[in-house]
C-alpha cells in the first residue's frame, strides 16, 4: 500500500499499435531459453501484456541459473518510425527504479568506508538547515529522512535544469522537514537528490560522474545514463501517455536534473537485469551489504517500513517500480534464486499493478531452469 500511494500519487500530479506487438524479434532473444513449463510461452505472455495496457513498446529480461538471460521485446521504441524495441540496447525511462541504482553506489561506498551511512548530512553539507542535524544517508536511503516528496506539478515536470545536485536542493531544502528523522516513512524522490549532493561534496565530483565511475562502467552498463534533455542517445524510446481516447500521444519535454538519483537515468532491462545480478557477486557486495540493502528499516518506535535502502522488500523477494512520463519500469529480484526480472514500457501507467501478473508469471518460468 505504501508503494502505491506514494508512486502513484507522484504520477497522478502530472498529467494501438497493438497488431505490431505480437510480432516479436527473433534477435531479441538473448537465449532460447523456454518456459519449465513447455505449454507456456513466455514471450507470448509478454505481446498478450502489451495489448492489454496498449504499451507502445515493452522489453523484459530474465536473469537467472549460471549467467542466463531471456529477453524479449515487443512493439516499437517510436511509434512514427516503427523502430522495433531491443531488450539489449532500447533504453526507457525507469523513473525510481533509478532509486535502486543510486543504493548500490551508497552501499559500494560504505563497504568501502568512503562514506558514513549514520553520519549526520550536515557533516558533509555544513550550510544545509540545523532541522537536518538529525537526518542521516540510512535514513534518507530508505525514506526516513523526513524530507518532501514532490510538491507540484511542475516539480514532477521539471524543465529547469540545474548543473549539479546541490544545485537542485535549492528546491526544498529551505521547506520544513515533513516529520522528525527517523520517525515516519515518507517516500521522497527529493531525499535521494540530498544523498547524490552529500556524496559530490564528500567524493569531489559530480553524482553522474560518481555513477559512471562506481556503477555504470565496472559493470559494463553502457546503455544506462542520465536522462537528459539536452542530449538524445541513440536507441531511446519515444515517451507516451494515453489520451482521453486511449491513444497513445507523445508527452511534454521534461529536465530530471532535479532527480537524478531518484528518478532520472534511463537504462535497458538487459541492463537491469545484469544489475540486478551483480548484486550476488561477492566481490562487489558482501552478504553483510546486501542485507543492509534488502532488509527492512524500522521507525524510531520500532515499527517496520518495508523498504531498506532503494528495495521494497517483500516475502521471497525485493524490487523497485519505476514510474515516469513517458515510462513504467519494475526490477524485481528473488534472493533464494539469485533470479532477476526487469521489465520496461514506453508509457505512463498509473497504479501498483502496472505489470499485472507477469513477474509472477516469469517467475515460475524461470525459476525451475
Amino acid at each position: 500500500m505504501l508503494r502505491f500511494l506514494s508512486i502513484c500519487c507522484s504520477l497522478l500530479i502530472l498529467a494501438s499499435c497493438t497488431g505490431a506487438l505480437g510480432k516479436p524479434s527473433a534477435s531479441n532473444q538473448l537465449s532460447k531459453a523456454q518456459c519449465s513449463d513447455p505449454g507456456v510461452d513466455p514471450a507470448l505472455l509478454v505481446t498478450q501484456l502489451a495489448k492489454r495496457k496498449k504499451f507502445p513498446g515493452i522489453a523484459v529480461a530474465v536473469a537467472y541459473g549460471d549467467n542466463r538471460t531471456w529477453s524479449h521485446g515487443s512493439g516499437f521504441a517510436e511509434i512514427a518510425s516503427a523502430s522495433p524495441i531491443q531488450p539489449r540496447s532500447t533504453k526507457f525511462r525507469i523513473g525510481s527504479t533509478s532509486k535502486s541504482l543510486t543504493a548500490f553506489l551508497l552501499a559500494r561506498l560504505a563497504q568501502l568506508k568512503k562514506i558514513d551511512l549514520d553520519q549526520s548530512v550536515r557533516e558533509s553539507l555544513t550550510e544545509l538547515p540545523q532541522a537536518y542535524d538529525g537526518v542521516t544517508l540510512r535514513q534518507l536511503a530508505g525514506h526516513l529522512g523526513g524530507v518532501r516528496h514532490y510538491a507540484s506539478q511542475a516539480e514532477l515536470g521539471n524543465t529547469i535544469t540545474y548543473r549539479s545536485s546541490e544545485d537542485a536542493l535549492t528546491i526544498f531544502v529551505e521547506d520544513p522537514l515533513v516529520a522528525s528523522p527517523g520517525s515516519e516513512f515518507n517516500y521522497s524522490t527529493y531525499g535521494y537528490t540530498l544523498i547524490s549532493a552529500v556524496l559530490e561534496r564528500e567524493l569531489g565530483l559530480g553524482f553522474l560522474s560518481i555513477m559512471s565511475n562506481e556503477v555504470f562502467a565496472p559493470l559494463q552498463m553502457d546503455h544506462t545514463l542520465a536522462d537528459t534533455s539536452q542530449i538524445q542517445p541513440p536507441d531511446r524510446t519515444e515517451f507516451y501517455y494515453l489520451n482521453e481516447e486511449g491513444e497513445p500521444i507523445i508527452g511534454p519535454e521534461i529536465d530530471n536534473s532535479n532527480k537524478w538519483a531518484g528518478g532520472g537515468f534511463l537504462a535497458s532491462v538487459v541492463e537491469l537485469a545484469r544489475f540486478g545480478k551483480a548484486h550476488f557477486d561477492d566481490g562487489l557486495l558482501s552478504k553483510e551489504t546486501r542485507d543492509t540493502l534488502w532488509t527492512s528499516q524500522n521507525t524510531s518506535t520500532g515499527e517496520a517500513t518495508e523498504y531498506g535502502m532503494g528495495w521494497f522488500v517483500e516475502d521471497g523477494w525485493v524490487e523497485h517500480p519505476g514510474g515516469a512520463l513517458g515510462g513504467s519500469t519494475l526490477l524485481r529480484i528473488y534472493p533464494d534464486q539469485e533470479l532477476v526480472i526487469a521489465m520496461s514500457a514506453n508509457l505512463s501507467v498509473l497504479g501498483e499493478g502496472r505489470f499485472d501478473e507477469l513477474p509472477d508469471q516469469l517467475f515460475e518460468c524461470f525459476s525451475r531452469n
